[in-house]
Order: structure tokens, then C-alpha cells, then sequence
């Protein structure tokens, strides 16, 4: 995986698209209130352990999360302009911002914006604290900037526009920015499902002919033949199938990651099926409950 310089070029590639990443600002008064906010503090050096467990067993259940490094987690508590506010229950942190303050004009130095650089959460009452902390920063702060790759987040806003005031027809208001990142290559297919053998495809039977496009990498453009039994996986040498999907690499590398679902890529003609009974089977065996998200730079 990478991200890209631009992702037409890397489209091309072989490298599909991952899940978008949305930024919103908010009036920290349109964040909204509960949870304890007594159990929000500051955290410093000696919480370094307890925010690393806290990433660590959020990133263990999160599709796409990346394990951290001791320079990755060092780097947040050394990088001057970082602030980390923690939710802790028990000596124990269940949730954090990572943010720095950011000049909100150049004409008016008592204006500032929160830019939220990380923010993660194990249970409701943590969300709920974290963004009441937030709440609070009213009488200081404009604006609250999120990056999230959550694409319900705005239905937690009590009012999710931003601050431009466009208005899209017929009245549609402008809530926040969309951008393309991170992109997801698989190149050799084989070695794909062999070391997804343990992984369960949603209980699903199927005998499966996958018929892979990769211009770039010839040892990967050609079919394979997958049967999956009960959610287990198998490579079939012969070529017994029940339905065929073809597809090109970069769409089967999003596919795979749960990026975007396999009856969206038929509705948009970018996958195909030799018979379409089968096209719901398909969709189940490779959803995901969530899109993959990452928050490791490199």
C-alpha cells in the first residue's frame, strides 16, 4: 500500500482506492455533551504505555489499522505543538485526542482553531467525554477539525456544515471535504488466499473462477479458481466453478480489503459474474463490517 502523488497514476498500476477520508469543521459547540468529563486529562510521558495499549487493542479489531512503533509513539509525545487529552477509568486509558492549536486568521492572533490529529476511542463513554473536552473549548477555540474516515460522523453533529455556506441543489448544505489516499496493491493473488486460509469469508459457499487483469505484473494476470467452504478458503487446482468474476487487479485489491463491495463493482460495470444467481454470494464472501482505516504515515 501507498499513498499516492496522484492516483490516476498509480490506478494504472495495478493499486486500487482505499476508503475515503472526510474533514469536517466544527463549532465546538455543536459537538455534543456527556460521558465523564472528569476523567479527561492531559496526558505526559509517563502515560506513554497506557496510550500504546490503548492503540494497540483498537488496532487489533480495526480493519486496516497498522501495529504502531516505539518512533511512531515516541514521535507524538516529542512533536512540541501535540497536545493529547486521554480518557482514563481505572488506570486505564479507554480513548484519546492527539491535537494542536492552528491559527484560525492572520489578522487576529486570539483566533484559533483545535486540528484533531488523532482520535481514538474503545466504548461510547470515551467518545462522549473526549468530545465534551472539546465542547468546553468554546470561549477559546473557532473551530474544531476533524480528519476521520468515519462516514456517519455526521450524524453525532448538531450541526454538521461547515463554514462556507455553500448550498448544492436542490438544498443540500456543504458539511465537509472529501480526499482519496491511501491505495491497496495485491500482487500475487495465490499467495493471498493461501495466507488468508484461517480467515472466515462470512460462512459462505462458493465454487469461485476469479479472472485477474494485472497489466503490470504478469505473473499475477491470469485466473484462479477458489472454492470456499463454510467461509473457509481452498485453491483449487482444477477447474470445477460454479460462476466466474472478472475484474481487474486494482478493483479486486479494494475488493479484498472491504474498500468497497463487490455489487457496487457490478453495478458499475467494472466486475463481471457468468451468472448473476451468484452475484449476492459473491458480495457476501468479501464484506467487510467496516472499511479499512489507517493512520500511519510513511
Amino acid at each position: 500500500m501507498l499513498y499516492p502523488f496522484r492516483p490516476d497514476f498509480y490506478k494504472s498500476m495495478g493499486f486500487g482506492f482505499g476508503t475515503k477520508l472526510n474533514q469536517y469543521s466544527i463549532k465546538p459547540k455543536d459537538l455534543p455533551k456527556g460521558g465523564v468529563k472528569s476523567r479527561v486529562k492531559f496526558a505526559f510521558e509517563g502515560d506513554k504505555q497506557l496510550l500504546s495499549d490503548c492503540y494497540a487493542r483498537i488496532a487489533e479489531n480495526t480493519n486496516g489499522m497498522i501495529d504502531r512503533t516505539e518512533a511512531e509513539l515516541n514521535n507524538i509525545f516529542t512533536v512540541p505543538q501535540n497536545k493529547i487529552a486521554v480518557y482514563k477509568k481505572d488506570s486505564r486509558i479507554e480513548g484519546y485526542i492527539v491535537f494542536m492549536f492552528k491559527k484560525a486568521s492572520q489578522e487576529n492572533g486570539l483566533k484559533n482553531d483545535i486540528v484533531i490529529k488523532e482520535f481514538l476511542y474503545e466504548n461510547t463513554e470515551a467518545l462522549r467525554s473526549l468530545l465534551t473536552f472539546l465542547n468546553t473549548q468554546e470561549d477559546q477555540i473557532n473551530r474544531v477539525i476533524f480528519n476521520t474516515f468515519d462516514e456517519n460522523f455526521y450524524h453525532l453533529l448538531l450541526e454538521p456544515r461547515d463554514s462556507s455556506d455553500n448550498l448544492m441543489a436542490p438544498v443540500y448544505h456543504e458539511s465537509n471535504l472529501q480526499g482519496v489516499g491511501l491505495m491497496y496493491r495485491v500482487t500475487d493473488t495465490r499467495i493471498l488466499f493461501e495466507a488468508l486460509k484461517e480467515h472466515n469469508f462470512n460462512n459462505q459457499s462458493c465454487k469461485l473462477r476469479l479472472n485477474i487483469r494485472d497489466s503490470f505484473i504478469e505473473e499475477n494476470n491470469k485466473s484462479i479458481t477458489i472454492h470456499f467452504t463454510g467461509g473457509r478458503v481452498s485453491i483449487a487446482e482444477g477447474s470445477e466453478y460454479e460462476a466466474a468474476v472478472d475484474l481487474d487487479i486494482a478493483d479486486f485489491s479494494s475488493l479484498i480489503v472491504g474498500a468497497v463491495g463487490f455489487k457496487a463493482l457490478l453495478k458499475y460495470g467494472i466486475a463481471r459474474i457468468s451468472d448473476n444467481k451468484y452475484a449476492d454470494i459473491v458480495d457476501k464472501i468479501f464484506e467487510m463490517p467496516e472499511k479499512p482505516i489507517c493512520l500511519t504515515t510513511f
